[in-house]
């Protein structure tokens, strides 16, 4: 999947949203963003992710152990020429890639001819409100938002065997939502109900919980990369260093209500079904995540041979801290009466 700026205007533009373009290759999302990808229907965890070669590291999903899939939403496009997505393997890839081996390549001033710069900004409208609107809580904004990205490449030297590579990008905007939804009963022929349907359920079906949410987000993306080139004329090498630090950090504030059900009906078409409890939430989370590394690159090949060194260092950082208060009220009157 090669990576063109003029084909990804706005803020669509970072790894996870380029490769599911490719057959095979699909997005599990944060949201309305992809965040992972999954290769051949296989989680995410069983993928092999790469910049150059050189494995990402990731702490997975929310900084606890046991996951390894790493966080494409978080690593733009800007910074690489393509990514190369392998399906199907030889004895050269590493083993731990069952799902899949994603390589992105980074971009080299050698690419383009002299001078090349591309810079894009752009303002976004959100016009969901969400929790936003009802919570006042400020810094929270309900509607616009605004980004920019570029990327700026040139050669230099005697003979321009020097080149330099520097990209950024910086986005901030309202991500709001309203949810609501179910868990169920399934009734079984002996009066009794199971939250899971097994083989004894009858096809009878009824709510045990109900709830709605509003969720407010203040979405935030800013990070840059470097790269240093030398490609001398005259000798079969090619050395380079590049570093780069990604940040996303997320405001969030949730107001959710609980309705927790009892297994019984007050009526005899079971359209009453009285409420046991009521949980009332709210949360503010403040979520960072920041994906970091350097690496040195070093290819040298004459006639029929070549050498290939990279050695690099990449870390992911993660944090949540979540101010969280609930309330629960056992009721004796409040039911249900449609669903």
């Amino acid at each position: 999947m090669a990576y063109d700026p003029f084909e990804n205007l706005g803020g669509v533009s970072s790894v996870a949203q380029s490769v599911i373009q490719l057959p095979g290759v699909t997005a599990i999302t944060d949201g309305d963003e992809p965040r992972y990808v999954s290769v051949r229907g296989i989680s995410p965890d069983l993928n092999h992710t790469t910049m150059d070669g050189v494995t990402i590291a990731s702490i997975g999903e929310s900084g606890a152990g046991g996951t390894r899939r790493v966080n494409l939403q978080d690593i733009p496009s800007e910074m690489t020429s393509r990514t190369n997505v392998y399906k199907s393997f030889t004895a050269e890839q590493d083993g731990d890639a069952i799902g899949g081996v994603i390589d992105m390549i980074p971009m080299s001033a050698f690419d383009h001819k002299g001078l090349y710069k591309y810079l894009d900004a752009y303002g976004i409208w959100s016009s969901k409100r969400g929790g936003v609107g009802a919570n006042g809580l400020s810094g929270y904004s309900p509607h616009m938002g605004e980004g920019a990205k570029g990327t700026f490449s040139d050669t230099f030297g005697k003979n321009n065997e020097f080149g330099i590579v520097l990209s950024m990008r910086y986005q901030n905007r309202a991500r709001n939502t309203t949810k609501n939804w179910q868990s169920y009963y399934y009734d079984n022929p002996d009066g009794g109900s199971d939250s899971t349907p097994d083989s004894s359920w009858n096809g009878h079906v009824r709510p045990s919980q109900y709830s709605t949410g509003e969720y407010a987000n203040d979405v935030t993306n800013i990070g840059g990369s470097g790269k240093l080139e030398w490609k001398p004329t005259d000798k079969n090498i090619y050395m380079s260093l590049m570093g780069w630090s990604y940040a996303r950090w997320e405001h969030s504030v949730m107001d959710k209500e609980d309705y927790n059900l009892k297994d019984t009906v007050t009526s005899e078409d079971g359209m009453n079904i009285p409420v046991n409890s009521m949980y009332v939430r709210r949360r503010q989370n403040e979520w960072h995540r920041q994906n970091s590394g350097i690496i040195g690159h070093i290819d040298w090949h004459r006639d029929k041979h070549s050498v290939l060194l990279r050695a690099g260092y990449t870390m992911e950082d993660y944090s949540d801290y979540q101010p969280y208060i609930a309330a629960r009220a056992y009721c004796k009157l409040y039911r249900i009466s449609k669903w």
